[in-house]
């Protein structure tokens, strides 16, 4: 949960490595990111450019602006990964279910405290220009 600065699990970020071989980490703090190349708070993922594939188990609480931040780096070509709750009551997640792929993980545990809520993976596919 990275509202509370907790980690995603490694074995769960391995298991969808393998699928994606992400290179950035758009939320991350120094002894948690989870790729080569990385953001922190300070430098403010939502305020940079986005590699391909993209990494993100943003803060919750800030769900919104970083689903928005994931669809506009899709029109850009670039694939992202986010790990979120499942709040489906809420403006970000119909966004989600528009322009993401969303995939149901259950609940997941941070650092041996589990979340309350079950979490899915949303993948926005990079829109890729044809010639």
């Amino acid at each position: 949960m990275e509202d509370l600065g907790l980690s995603t699990p490694q074995d769960f970020f391995d298991e969808v490595d393998r699928e994606f071989g992400f290179v950035f980490d758009a939320a991350a703090l120094p002894d948690n990111a989870k790729c080569p190349f990385y953001c922190t708070p300070e430098e403010d993922g939502l305020s940079q450019p986005w590699a391909d594939p993209t990494w993100c188990n943003p803060p919750w609480v800030e769900a919104d602006q970083w689903v928005k931040k994931a669809v506009g780096e899709a029109d850009r070509g670039v694939t992202s990964v986010l790990l979120l709750p499942v709040w489906e009551g809420m403006h970000w997640y119909r966004l989600c279910e528009l322009y993401g792929e969303v995939r149901r993980v259950g609940r997941l545990s941070f650092d041996g405290v589990e979340s309350p809520w079950d979490c899915v993976l949303v993948v926005f596919r990079g829109k890729k220009n044809s010639q």
